[in-house]
């Protein structure tokens, strides 16, 4: 057993059965995890948004619990981050990079100081367009 499977496994124990998921590519073994744990259900979302508001949804509607498991969130690690939000009234998809003198705690991946930010900022209706920019700047920051 490993740790993700000792991660499902406890919240199987804790009376915890379906995780609402909008995993990426750092987050398989979890997947993996709660796909071989028979008693978990792994119920796959299109972001972050809609796993939240599921799991809300459903605890709110059977009176249990449920988990969510949602891909990185804007710190990459290496001292990079894209915080990100889609913003009403926005009409096109606005980016800013800002190196910093000295780094931040963002929470990322590796623990380290963030000193290289790339903010995004998308018009509130474009969810797909959102994703896509996001993976693309991500697997740009990624390949450096």
């Amino acid at each position: 057993m490993n740790g993700a499977e000792s991660l499902i496994r406890t919240l199987v124990g804790a009376g915890v059965d379906v995780c609402f998921a909008n995993p990426g590519t750092s987050e398989m073994h979890l997947v993996q995890a709660i796909d071989g744990v028979e008693e978990m259900r792994g119920v796959l979302c299109l972001f972050e948004g809609v796993c939240t508001g599921a799991a809300d949804g459903y605890a709110r509607l059977t009176g249990r619990p449920a988990v969510t498991l949602l891909h990185l969130g804007p710190g990459l690690g290496n001292g990079i981050a894209i915080p990100h939000c889609r913003v009403p009234k926005c009409e096109k998809t606005i980016g800013c990079l800002v190196k910093l003198e000295q780094g931040i705690d963002f929470d990322a991946i590796d623990g380290k100081p963030v000193d290289l930010l790339f903010y995004l900022l998308v018009p509130e209706n474009t969810i797909e367009g959102h994703l896509e920019v996001l993976r693309n700047l991500a697997e740009r920051f990624n390949d450096q």
